[in-house]
């Protein structure tokens, strides 16, 4: 957090506003916002910045200032971070889609991505996929990976997850399997048909357990990617200037 504005330029009087500028580590609605209003200048302004960076902090946002663990560059969250965003309302909705794109590095050093069924049990993302699947070798050398779960309307809903694959081998069909196919048009006769198929051509399946380690929501309304964030940013500076 820092001053800025006329303070900054020396041209600020008894009677001026003094200007703050923070970046936050994730979104705050303006009921939360408005505690932070400072309705009057007084005491120590070290002390109330010390008290509003507290409040801030308890929220579970950054004191530093520019891109933080919020940035799509860094790797990393604190659990109860990444619990917050992803118990919002429009992340419970992307988690029940039918789809979502996987990325991971190939063991060339190349990049892959695949779109591919998944459920969500509340704590971990599953995938399931064949016991030959080319992934596999891929994700035992390096088990980074980066997902997304996105809407096709405007303006999309994007939620962006990174975390560490774990592979589970298991005989039979994972009910995981049965449930992430569960949500396509199928008529009764057609879903006992594809579970016949499924059961007939598998002898077992591969669990690829996620555990999200950062986690990003961008809605376009109350969140924008980190660099149209960074963009905004300047020019609100530019305007206070």
């Amino acid at each position: 957090m820092r001053v800025i504005g006329s303070m900054t330029t020396g041209r600020d009087r008894p009677d001026s506003d003094v200007d703050l500028l923070f970046t936050m580590g994730e979104p705050l609605g303006l009921m939360e916002l408005r505690p932070c209003r400072i309705q009057k200048w007084a005491g120590n302004p070290a002390s109330w910045l010390s008290r509003t960076l507290s409040r801030l902090r308890s929220k579970g946002m950054s004191s530093r200032t520019g891109l933080d663990e919020t940035d799509e560059g860094a790797t990393t969250m604190q659990p109860n971070e990444i619990a917050a965003i992803l118990n919002l309302p429009i992340s419970q909705e992307l988690l029940t889609r039918d789809l979502l794109r996987m990325a991971y590095v190939a063991k060339d050093g190349t990049p892959r991505n695949v779109p591919i069924a998944f459920t969500w049990n509340g704590s971990e993302i599953v995938v399931c996929t064949t016991k030959n699947a080319p992934k596999l070798p891929s994700l035992r050398h390096n088990p980074a990976v980066a997902l997304t779960i996105d809407t096709e309307v405007h303006p999309p809903k994007i939620l962006l997850i990174r975390g560490r694959a774990e592979l589970d081998v298991v005989d039979g069909i994972p009910e995981e399997y049965l449930q992430m196919n569960g949500s396509y048009d199928m008529t009764p006769e057609q879903r006992v048909e594809w579970e016949a198929e499924v059961r007939s051509l598998y002898d077992g399946m591969v669990r690829i357990v996620i555990t999200p380690t950062w986690t990003k929501l961008i809605d376009f309304e109350t969140t924008l990617p980190s660099a149209v964030e960074e963009l905004v940013r300047q020019r609100d500076e530019r305007h206070l200037a």
